[in-house]
């Protein structure tokens, strides 16, 4: 027994064992000997390292398979990746993976449903706890790999199979509310790039179009430069103020390289500027942009804070910016394409104004899903490490486990 299982201490019911003990053997897949014509192919790629399942397997030919298509894997497995397994590449599987193939950069660790529940031994291999063991056997510096061996023996908590699955089922239920949060952030965005596109090309008038450089865009709008849409905002001694104005914390977000969320937290008053204008914030090397209409302060170069010139409303210039494609052009180059490149304009403010709405009420949707999903990843990293250690425990309560498999 590891020094780190024998200071945990074992509630009663629980038992400290091998991972491999409590599985069935796996078998590899011989072309020459088993013919097969098409399967789905799970790579390391295929696997999300922020979802913790299959996103893009691939169905190929068997004629065409690489060389590392080898493990078979069935219903209820689950597959952890021997490279990098810091990135904790681990997955789940489902009946849509029953007898098809994997890399051979997979353990695949197929649960004995006398002795383990498979969606608890998945659990457990995402838990910290097991995974900086594992790591520990890492070999090679370019490219760090565990075997299949160092991850089967492992030697794993394993409290009573009624117990597993009640904890199994907690973190289920968690992880599928992830999911569909995250599923709505991804459908969020979505609509938002069909409506910059429609947006910026349709208005919102139903008016005919025209042609221009840029596409349709209704009659009665321009094309202009982003150069003279734009102001360079310079920063003065006099925007300054002290963090005592901020009535929330008294610190203010700081915006470093227009990143989408910010980079921190500070109340150091020499620092933090007041606006009199809303404020767009293009990071040159990042080529990310934010709106910003709140006191701030800016962080590291390579920031361009800019206004909005007379005539836009800066919230629709924004948008605007953002639906613009900008490539990459090498270190610190990419403001120059962005001030070159031409944009819509409407006729009128009132028209800027309705379509920046529409789209910021499309932006609060996604960053209140994108809140409430992490706040659920917290919970579920939380619990993971509280139910994995019997911190917390769930034996005797009423638990729904009919999610969970137990044969």
């Amino acid at each position: 027994m590891d020094n780190e299982t024998k200071d945990l201490a074992m509630p009663k019911g629980w038992s400290v064992t091998m991972l491999r003990s409590v599985c069935h053997k796996t078998s590899l897949w011989n072309p020459e000997r088993e013919k097969r014509d098409r399967f789905r192919y799970i790579d390391v790629s295929s696997v999300s390292n922020d979802r913790f399942c299959v996103t893009e397997a691939q169905e190929i030919s068997a004629a065409s398979a690489p060389s590392r298509a080898r493990k078979i894997v069935k219903r209820g497995d689950v597959i952890y990746a021997t490279v990098r397994p810091s990135l904790k590449r681990v997955a789940w599987l489902d009946s849509e993976f029953d007898d098809q193939i994997a890399s051979t950069a997979f353990c695949v660790v197929r649960a004995d449903c006398k002795q383990a529940v498979s969606q608890f031994l998945y659990f457990l291999l995402l838990s910290d706890d097991v995974n900086r063991k594992i790591i520990k056997h890492e070999h090679g510096a370019s490219y760090p790999a565990v075997t299949d061996k160092d991850v089967l023996n492992q030697e794993i908590p394993l409290p009573p199979l009624p117990e597993q699955q009640r904890i199994a089922a907690v973190l289920w239920k968690i992880q599928k509310a992830v999911e569909i949060e995250d599923a709505i952030v991804r459908n969020a965005r979505d609509l938002k790039k069909s409506l910059l596109r429609r947006l910026f090309t349709r208005g919102l008038r139903g008016e005919p179009q025209k042609e221009t450089e840029i596409g349709p865009i209704p009659e009665s709008w321009d094309i202009v430069c982003v150069e003279s849409a734009v102001t360079a905002f310079r920063f003065s001694r006099e925007r300054q103020i002290p963090a005592s104005h901020y009535k929330a914390t008294g610190k203010f977000p700081i915006i470093d390289q227009g990143q989408e969320v910010v980079a921190g937290y500070t109340d150091d008053e020499n620092k933090i500027f007041d606006l009199a204008h809303p404020l767009i914030i293009f990071g040159d090397h990042t080529r990310a942009m934010k709106f910003v209409d709140f006191p701030f302060a800016l962080g590291a170069d390579g920031t361009k804070p800019l206004i909005a010139s007379p005539g836009f409303d800066p919230l629709y210039l924004f948008f605007a910016l953002c639906f613009l494609e900008i490539p990459s052009r090498g270190y610190n180059r990419h403001f120059k394409f962005l001030a070159e490149s031409l944009i819509p304009k409407p006729a009128t403010e009132e028209e800027q104004q309705k379509i920046a709405r529409i789209l910021q009420t499309v932006d609060r949707k996604i960053e209140a899903h994108e809140s409430k999903k992490r706040s659920l990843q917290d919970l579920f990293k939380t619990m993971l490490h509280k139910l994995m250690t019997a911190q917390i425990r769930v034996h005797n309560l009423d638990i729904d486990t009919s999610a969970v498999e137990t044969a």
